[in-house]
């Protein structure tokens, strides 16, 4: 049971990270090319192949890991589809560029978080940790991705302020970063 369930969600793991990784070219404008967005890219790619070395190494992942791994993969892929919901046509601008987009997205999933396509793609390194059951190096990369997705949003954060100023301070006390806030911060 515990090789049938580690196997799923394995699978489950890789199949949305081509699904992420298929939307970073047709979502994103690929005509802004970004350093740091390359370094996101490639990153991601080279840590999923070696967690999934690390992941055959230690087979199969305890029930518990695998369950909770199978959790996150979901809650990642339906914040994902959350977000797609709430921009269905737009291009999205590549993170790390100083590109500025034209409105300010608050409906949908954006009504509640900031940022569902960076939960999103923590909840899926977030997924590793279980799935290796917190082994130290899921750890790093999770770690990682927090810290390279900080920066992204820190950046589009002073973006979008200028840009927006009243109305982005406003619908930063309405929405959490990467969680929903549980209690929201009146004007």
């Amino acid at each position: 049971m515990e090789e049938f369930v580690s196997a799923c969600v394995v699978a489950l793991l890789l199949c949305y990270f081509l699904v992420f990784s298929v939307a970073s070219y047709r979502h994103f404008d690929p005509n802004v090319r970004s350093s740091g967005n390359e370094l996101i890219r490639y990153f991601s790619l080279a840590a999923t192949i070696g967690l999934c070395g690390l992941f055959a190494l230690h087979w199969p992942a305890p029930i518990w890991g695998a369950i909770g791994a199978g959790g996150l993969a979901f809650l990642s892929l339906a914040l994902f589809r959350a977000y797609l919901r709430a921009v269905p046509s737009g291009i999205l601008h590549v993170a790390f560029t100083d590109d500025s987009p034209n409105e300010l997205v608050t409906q949908g999933i954006y009504g509640r978080i900031r940022n569902p396509l960076y939960t999103s793609y923590l909840s899926y390194w977030f997924a590793w940790v279980f799935a290796l059951a917190i082994h130290p190096a899921s750890l790093i990369v999770f770690a990682g991705f927090v810290l390279l997705y900080s920066r992204a949003i820190a950046q589009e954060e002073r973006i979008l302020a200028a840009r927006f100023r009243d109305d982005y301070a406003s619908y930063m006390s309405m929405a959490g970063r990467f969680l929903p806030r549980l209690l929201r911060r009146s004007g």
